[in-house]
């Protein structure tokens, strides 16, 4: 199909270069409007253009490669800008009345054949050497008008099946292996068809990206805009991503990410073969709910994304599979003191909290009780993107920590109650950056042979660990303790 479709954008050209077509209607319009004073070889698309010059300028280079302009009166073709010798453009015009001449005005009207100091003028002694030897000239065809001729056809005449043939033969052909992989898509029927047009676009590496995009828009940004790593080429946002990875892992697709290969033809016909035992219309289920939610569209000349990126976290039940090592108590206890939570928690208590400020710097601190003692304590700093980052990063240090020490059945408290509902489960993927959503990802896989439980206080009941974390971000404080006379602050 795209063949044809090239093919068609080339007859168009064709019928815009060659001179026997100028008295109709179409072909007059388009001239007036893009080619007023200039070659067709040498004009270009302008930002205001429509889709159909766009796609005839497009063929413009392979038309140009295999066309030439046959022997006769020389009053249509131009010295300069026209395909009328095998070097033609390799020579420029000097001055502007070169470049409006034709190639009849190199031609002595005495004599009809070649004007030797007009050659040797315009295209110096070598060019004009190769025009009076290659092409010579003869008052015989003087009175034929000039006509381009199709290099491919044996008679220079132009036809639409001679362009797909020479189409197909410049397009790279496909294995029995990829065939197969083609005709294994084409004729699932449990597959739904936006779904076949996507694995299409995928075995073919056109998959409609950022990237994709920036060649043509200015307004589009060529790195990831998720990880802003890597160009956001369709092989990068499915499956090197960071961010996408978490979602393969999590998706049961029987496959890790990192095994996958870089080619996407590659990966469809593993997928045929070997994922879920042969079963392609379960990979290509998911690669379409990932994709969906991850494709951009064009809307004025910008780029939008069409979905959040985290929403599709439900359909994956990415959610169930973080939680099922917490023991969720996430009761809002607002405006209780420490007194009311020592008769609700017994045992370990570790107060987590993070700071930031509008810089980028983080800091974040634990503290671990028993019975009103301190069993151990940690500051850490670094740069965050958001205070919720700083929230998980004191998360991440309290839970090694403990892990390391072998602290079991430790009730963790914070003040942050979008971390409690979002391990909680709750529906709150617009209230958390995609970056965090996906590091809390990574501590629980990091933690999951534990099991904790996660209660929200409030800030007054939280204010220990509060009060070490912005010490720790303005003094960038690195430390650990298992006495309060270890504390920096306090």
């Amino acid at each position: 199909m795209a063949v044809i479709n090239r093919a068609a954008a080339m007859k168009i050209l064709w019928k815009l270069a060659s001179n026997e077509f100028d008295n109709q209607p179409w072909v007059k319009i388009l001239k007036a409007k893009y080619l007023a004073r200039k070659s067709l070889w040498l004009s270009s698309a302008g930002p205001s253009c429509t889709k159909l010059w766009r796609a005839v300028m497009a063929m413009r280079g392979v038309l140009r490669d295999n066309v030439r302009w046959q022997l006769g009166s020389w009053d249509k073709c131009h010295v300069f800008g026209e395909p009328w010798h095998h070097f033609w453009q390799q020579f420029k015009p000097r001055n502007g009345q070169q470049r409006g001449m034709v190639v009849h005005d190199l031609i002595d009207s005495a004599t009809g054949t070649w004007s030797t100091g007009r050659l040797i003028d315009c295209l110096g002694f070598y060019g004009a050497l190769y025009i009076a030897t290659q092409l010579p000239s003869s008052a015989t065809n003087m009175h034929r008008p000039d006509r381009l001729v199709f290099l491919p056809a044996q008679n220079g005449a132009f036809t639409f099946k001679r362009a797909v043939n020479l189409l197909s033969a410049m397009t790279p052909q496909l294995s029995e292996h990829d065939r197969h992989t083609l005709k294994t898509i084409w004729y699932n029927q449990a597959l739904m068809p936006r779904v076949k047009l996507f694995l299409l676009k995928l075995f073919h590496n056109s998959v409609p990206t950022i990237g994709t995009y920036a060649s043509k828009m200015k307004s589009a940004q060529v790195p990831c805009q998720l990880c802003d790593s890597g160009v956001d080429d369709g092989v990068h946002a499915l499956f090197k991503c960071s961010s996408a990875r978490a979602f393969w892992l999590a998706s049961r697709l029987g496959v890790h990410s990192d095994a996958l290969p870089d080619d996407p033809r590659q990966l469809l016909q593993a997928a045929v073969g070997a994922i879920h035992g042969n079963d392609l219309s379960s990979f290509a289920n998911h690669v379409w709910a990932l994709w969906k939610h991850r494709c951009a569209v064009l809307h004025g000349g910008k780029v939008f994304k069409v979905e959040s990126w985290l929403s599709m976290a439900r359909g994956f039940d990415f959610l169930s599979s973080l939680t099922a090592n917490f023991r969720i108590t996430s009761t809002v206890r607002d405006a209780l003191g420490q007194g009311s939570l020592e008769a609700a928690d017994a045992g370990l208590k570790c107060w987590i909290d993070g700071s930031y400020d509008s810089s980028g710097d983080g800091g974040w601190a634990f503290l671990i009780q028993q019975n009103q003692t301190l069993v151990m304590f940690g500051t850490g700093f670094g740069s965050v993107s958001s205070p919720f980052q700083a929230e998980l990063q004191a998360l991440q240090l309290a839970m090694r920590a403990m892990t390391h020490e072998m602290l079991r059945d430790c009730v963790i408290y914070t003040d942050c109650q979008v971390l409690c509902k979002l391990l909680n489960g709750e529906n709150i993927f617009d209230a958390v950056p995609w970056q965090c959503f996906f590091q809390v990802h990574d501590v629980i896989q990091e933690f999951k042979a534990s099991c904790y439980t996660c209660g929200f206080v409030n800030r007054e009941a939280n204010k220990e660990a509060h009060y070490l974390a912005n010490f720790a971000r303005m003094n960038r404080v690195d430390s650990q303790g298992t006495s309060y006379s270890d504390l920096p602050v306090l």
